[in-house]
């Protein structure tokens, strides 16, 4: 979808693209890239896991995409928003009731949704990160990554796997309209 937008982005003086993950990306454990999809490793806390640490592998990998073709002016960050009280732990709860001692445990350290949201708002509006780019993010400053998940053959993998997924899609939406 960003990249549909692009072409209005890049006329943009200063366009921020923001996209929220989370830490528990660390949780994964070695990044399975023959099963993307976990057909044969599925656990909960594993998709999770991956899909918070390719939604990183993916802006990491648009930031350089940008940046090769000289595209400055468009901004690529990705967000840690910490554990925040949101409907998505409503969700989570009546899908899964099993979890709810899991959330009730963890409750004393989650924080608001607007606290949550500062990171994402800060990165968004800021002139002080203006320009800053292909970075993760948390508490409104940048998040020292472990070498161990960084991986441009992991991000070039998944980048191509969801070009690939989304391409009959987008084809739909050209021909729609």
């Amino acid at each position: 979808m960003t990249n549909l937008l692009l072409p209005l982005l890049e006329k943009s003086p200063s366009a921020r693209i923001v996209t929220v993950s989370s830490e528990s990306y660390r949780q994964a454990g070695q990044p399975l890239l023959d099963d993307i999809e976990l057909e044969r490793n599925y656990s909960l806390v594993r998709a999770y896991a991956y899909s918070k640490l390719y939604v990183w592998w993916l802006m990491c990998r648009f930031d350089a995409r940008l940046k090769a073709k000289g595209i400055g002016n468009v901004t690529v960050n990705t967000v840690e928003p910490g554990s925040a009280v949101t409907g998505l732990q409503r969700e989570s709860l009546r899908k899964s009731p099993f979890m709810l001692p899991l959330v009730l445990l963890w409750m004393p350290f989650m924080r608001t949704a607007r606290h949550g949201a500062r990171t994402s708002i800060y990165l968004a509006s800021s002139p002080e990160v203006e320009g800053v780019s292909g970075q993760f993010w948390g508490n409104r400053r940048p998040k020292r990554i472990n070498p161990k998940w960084v991986s441009p053959d992991g991000e070039r993998r998944i980048w191509d796997y969801c070009a690939r997924v989304c391409e009959p899609y987008l084809n739909q939406a050209d021909s729609a309209s």
